[in-house]
């Protein structure tokens, strides 16, 4: 079981949120709005990376002739679109107030835009849980460069080493891992393997294993952390 930690930052997509089927859609739709199909695999390897990021390994992987600008015009679209009406992932709000309670800091590191994030707080009265929330439009290089964990870390004021990671994706576990956070995957049977294979210090498939985890790293008196 890992020692005790000041925070706990998590992502979004997939971890708390259950997007994935939506973004799929959204990735099936653009794809065919330009006469091109899609694949398991490269969904898979498109969870973690952000937006502009994704759009770009689209043109290239399909060899679309539209600009990049509006190929992210048209991909933010139907990413919108997706975002309305996502739920969160089963005890996703009971890991939220368990965070909470035990005296962790909360940070939401999270490759989606900001303008996106903001609305899904907002509808699920999430925004309260998070002190840091840092969005993959906000840095330079997304997931799995280590970025958005050097900034989300520089905003709270938390050394990497006392923050523990939750994460659903190979990409954003080796981003973490990369910045120096210690992981705990959550994922389906068939990922776990890919979990630890990125980094992952601990792997579960469910959001109330990383709570049972979690407990093992209670810091109600946060000066007692080692």
């Amino acid at each position: 079981m890992p020692r005790r930690r000041r925070c706990v930052a998590l992502d979004l997509d997939g971890t708390l949120v259950d997007s994935l089927p939506a973004l799929r859609r959204a990735y099936e739709a653009f794809l065919l709005e330009l006469g091109k199909q899609g694949s398991d695999a490269e969904f898979a390897r498109l969870n973690g990376p952000n937006m502009t990021t994704i759009v770009f390994l689209l043109k290239e992987g399909h060899d679309l002739r539209t600009p990049h600008e509006e190929l992210l015009r048209r991909y933010s679209r139907y990413v919108q679109q997706a975002y309305r009406n996502v739920e969160p992932v089963r005890d996703a709000d009971e890991l939220l107030r368990f965070i909470a309670a035990e005296g962790y800091s909360r940070a939401l590191v999270t490759s989606s835009p900001r303008s996106e994030v903001q609305g899904i707080l907002e509808r699920l009265n999430w925004r309260h849980w998070f002190d840091v929330t840092v969005c993959g439009d906000e840095v330079s290089a997304a997931k799995p460069d280590p970025a958005v964990y050097h900034r989300a870390c520089k905003l709270g004021g938390w050394r990497p080493d006392e923050c523990v990671a939750v994460e659903d994706a190979p990409a954003g576990v080796r981003a973490a891992v990369a910045a120096g956070l210690e992981v705990i995957g959550v994922g389906s049977v068939e990922q776990l393997a890919g979990l630890r294979d990125s980094g992952a210090a601990w792997v579960c498939g469910t959001l109330a294993q990383v709570r049972e985890m979690l407990e093992g790293l209670s810091v109600r008196a946060v000066s007692g952390y080692v």
